[in-house]
């Protein structure tokens, strides 16, 4: 099972989402996606499957990171 931790917009500001858990706000997308890479390198650690999507208001989603591979900035 993959664990997917998803950078969104809502409110004014970013925040990250896992299964409908919460974390933030973040002030600015930059420290929101850094934020979640480090918690789902932590987990890749454990030996799960992670991905970091970014959901940019009004664009697809789109991978960010995964398993310790950087994917795109």
């Amino acid at each position: 099972m993959t664990a997917y931790f998803i950078v969104l917009f809502a409110r004014e500001k970013w925040w990250i989402d896992l299964n409908g858990a919460s974390k933030g706000p973040f002030l600015t997308q930059d420290a929101a996606v850094h934020e979640a890479i480090s918690l789902a390198g932590g987990v890749a650690r454990q030996g799960k499957r992670t991905e970091v999507r970014l959901a940019e208001p009004g664009k697809h989603t789109r991978v960010v990171w995964q398993n310790g591979d950087h994917v795109q900035a």
